[in-house]
């Protein structure tokens, strides 16, 4: 079912129309719709299990009992926010970039080819794959 997926998506992807990267009309309604994506995507990484299994494997690590626990937790805590801030603000460079590149027409339909090419791929690499 998993192939069969994959090669679904793959497919889909290639017959699919390029989509529109047109910016909203309106001031109001481009910052309502940018505040709703940070909330959505702050909600998601709150409620992402990962980042909670991450924590709990790592953080003690770099934790000394003996010594007070607050100010550890807040180095910890610093750290983390910075390291997530240059992380995003790079990749938020990156898709303002990209996002100037896929402008066009025919180069959203060249990326939609390759990555459904990369599904259909995937798949058939999957359905080759024997456990041992």
């Amino acid at each position: 079912l998993g192939v069969a997926y994959l090669v679904y998506l793959g497919i889909r992807q290639w017959r699919a129309p390029p989509l529109s990267f047109e910016p909203a009309n309106g001031r109001s309604s481009a910052s309502a719709r940018r505040s709703r994506i940070v909330a959505e995507a702050w909600l998601l990484n709150a409620v992402n299990p990962k980042g909670t299994a991450f924590m709990l494997a790592v953080v003690p690590q770099f934790l000394v009992p003996s010594e007070p626990l607050v100010p550890q937790y807040l180095a910890i805590g610093a750290t983390l926010a910075f390291t997530d801030l240059v992380v995003n603000t790079g990749y938020a460079a990156l898709a303002s970039r990209l996002l100037g590149l896929l402008r066009s027409p025919n180069r959203l339909r060249a990326v939609q080819r390759v990555f459904g090419s990369l599904f259909i791929a995937l798949g058939a690499l999957l359905a080759t794959f024997k456990r041992v």
